[in-house]
């Protein structure tokens, strides 16, 4: 059983990290600290606390967040994670209803006492905008909890905090050692209030808080030195400089951004339905280059450019984001990836991503069982890690980019990696095991994965390695895949995800068009594609052009696009409407009620509706410019017969 204790212990570590650095600002940290906890502990629901609080604060993950933890828990209700998870969304967010719901999501505390509290402390940061839960009630609930036999440390702590608040007694002195053995997290929060209390008792509180510190400074979790510098800085102690300076060279800033009031406005000058209006306004802001939130003004700029078709400017907009935020694994991906597809600034792209990885050490396993968590840590790395091979590929270092690319496609199975294998094997005269590679991607792919010079490369690798099929090599790939698609039929559920619609009539007639007046669904000829989207979407605003485009080049088949905006209020919706300058398709309002008419777990969702107004397809989501699933569905209804 040791593998368990240690297992939980560096759950404890990651989980007492994550809140030190939710305190100091640092999300994209405290996430990382999260996915930490949850590898060795996928059910922990103080890591989910922190997950989703840390995604909340931080602009680009908290709908996605938002959007996981509502289709987990659509998937399965029973899982108390999904529900503890939701619920600190919707308490933070707080659309229309979430009073009643977060209500209904915790109503039932867990019997695990760790698991009750979690739940509970949710429940009272809720309650304290929610007339339909009482504060009081719930706070005395934890209250029993820490007064039970066996109470868990987290809420001994708690307890032992509110204590405090009545300010320092020769009981509370008594009580403080155990206390901080019990839950040593709470001791920054414990020295704010024994240095501001004047009473008589608060010198020997202060002199125990001092020497747990002291003790916490040389231990080997960093969120408990973290924390002893957060007791010498509150005390004026000389030990915080000292401390606060070996702290920063060893828990270096990640580089990502943080949420800020000017990154949000940049985000939300970003919110333009084509890429002229979004660029226009983007160039209109005056940002300094050397605040943090530059660095998301460059990214944003060159998605633009490169829907304009501008690669070049696109390229020179990233290079400057990575350089701007060299600490940042995902923004240096981002170049780094341009760099070797373009062939350009080989050696400064493969340092910058050495850099990154350092900051980024592989502590999770590649083995079973592949749970959320580890699974979405690996594919990440295991991407990092591919993009350097590329880069040494690139380079000529054939033998390093090998050893490279297979350390990613250990972390994660994926067809690009395949692919790049493929080459570097190739180039290596391992033709055998290049074919071998080459075709697992090929068969994963779908034709638009593909490019001449990959295509050109399993050509060349066939003439000598290739099985003997019939109708050749598209044959025998075909046979492949049909074997493969059969083995995932075997594999799958009945009824799968198809939405419920699906083969329905569409529910809605009548929609409020953001120009004024109404749009009768039910009148339009031909096939209609109904975007369900939302201001605060930002992928919903990032498909429009690529819906402009599809509206304007089906539209002498008489195919319909309207969007469809949830927004709670009609206000945002038509103000957006009215800075989108001209639109090749009608946008339309419905509300939050749409959630439930449509049966949506998220947006943005596109129904192709027929001439019948029967749903034939419903799309989740928006895949970038790559994605042609529209375009496949509006042909799929339009083809004769």
């Amino acid at each position: 059983m040791l593998w368990l204790w240690v297992s939980l212990a560096l759950a404890s570590d990651a989980t007492r990290l994550g809140w030190v650095h939710l305190g100091q600002g640092e999300t994209s940290k405290a996430m990382l600290d999260a996915k930490r906890a949850l590898t060795d502990d996928p059910d922990s629901l103080e890591a989910h606390r922190i997950y989703a609080t840390s995604a909340l604060r931080n602009y680009r993950e908290r709908d996605a967040v938002t959007s996981m933890y509502e289709t987990w828990h659509a998937e399965e209700p029973q899982s108390a994670a999904a529900r503890l998870g939701l619920a600190t969304s919707l308490q933070a967010l707080r659309p229309d209803g979430w009073c009643e719901r977060v209500s209904t999501l915790l109503d039932e505390p867990s019997s695990d006492p760790s698991e009750a509290y979690q739940q509970l402390r949710v429940l009272l940061s809720a309650a304290r905008s929610c007339d339909a839960l009482d504060p009081d009630d719930i706070t005395q609930q934890i209250l029993e909890a820490a007064r039970a036999e066996g109470a868990t440390g987290s809420v001994v702590g708690w307890a032992y905090q509110q204590r405090l608040k009545e300010g320092v007694t020769a009981e509370s002195v008594a009580d403080l050692t155990t206390t901080l053995e019990a839950n040593p997290g709470r001791i920054d929060s414990i020295a704010r209030h024994v240095w501001a209390d004047k009473g008589r008792h608060a010198k020997a509180a202060r002199g125990i808080v001092l020497t747990e510190a002291a003790r916490y400074a040389e231990s080997d979790d960093l969120g408990l030195r973290w924390l002893a510098h957060e007791v010498f800085t509150e005390a004026g102690d000389p030990r915080a400089q000292e401390l606060g300076e070996a702290l920063h060279k060893e828990d270096p800033r990640s580089g990502d951004d943080e949420w800020t009031p000017l990154m949000q406005e940049i985000y939300d000058a970003n919110r333009k339905p084509t890429h002229e209006l979004g660029l226009a306004a983007l160039d209109a802001l005056d940002v300094d280059p050397g605040d943090p939130a530059y660095s998301l003004l460059l990214e944003l700029r060159a998605e633009r450019l490169e829907g304009l078709g501008d690669e070049d400017g696109a390229y020179a907009n990233t290079k400057r984001m990575a350089q701007h935020a060299p600490d940042s694994p995902r923004l240096v991906n981002q170049w780094a990836w341009s760099a070797a597809l373009r062939g350009e600034d080989l050696e400064d792209a493969l340092a910058a991503m050495d850099r990154v990885l350092a900051l980024d050490p592989p502590v999770w396993s590649a083995e079973e069982p592949h749970d959320r968590w580890a699974e979405a840590m690996r594919r990440g790395r295991a991407g990092r890690i591919d993009t350097r091979g590329w880069l040494l590929y690139r380079l000529g270092r054939l033998e390093e980019a090998r050893d490279a690319i297979r350390e990613a496609l250990r972390l994660a199975d994926s067809p690009v990696v395949h692919e790049h294998l493929a080459f570097v094997l190739r180039d290596l005269d391992d033709r055998a095991a290049a074919f071998a590679h080459a075709s697992t991607a090929l068969i994963a792919y779908e034709e638009d994965d593909r490019d001449e010079e990959f295509d050109a490369l399993v050509s060349e690798l066939w003439q000598t390695h290739g099985r003997w099929h019939p109708h050749g090599l598209d044959g025998w790939v075909e046979q492949q895949r049909a074997t493969r698609d059969a083995e995932d039929d075997d594999e799958e559920e009945p009824d799968g995800e198809e939405h419920p619609l699906v083969g329905q009539a569409f529910p809605l007639d009548v929609v409020d068009a953001l120009r004024g007046g109404a749009i009768e669904l039910t009148d339009l000829e031909g096939p209609l594609v109904v975007d369900v989207w939302a201001t605060w979407c930002g992928p919903c605003v990032s498909g429009m052009p690529h819906l402009q485009e599809v509206a304007s080049a089906y539209a002498e088949r008489n195919v319909r696009v309207v969007g469809l905006s949830v927004d709670d209020k009609k206000a945002p919706a038509i103000a957006f409407f009215r800075g989108a300058g001209e639109m090749s398709y009608d946008l339309a309002w419905i509300g939050g009620k749409g959630w439930d008419v449509l049966q949506l777990t998220g947006i943005p969702a596109l129904f192709v509706i027929d001439a019948d107004g029967t749903v034939i397809e419903q799309i989740q989501g928006y895949g970038g410019a790559n994605d042609t699933r529209l375009e496949m569905a509006l042909d799929a209804a339009l083809a004769p017969g």
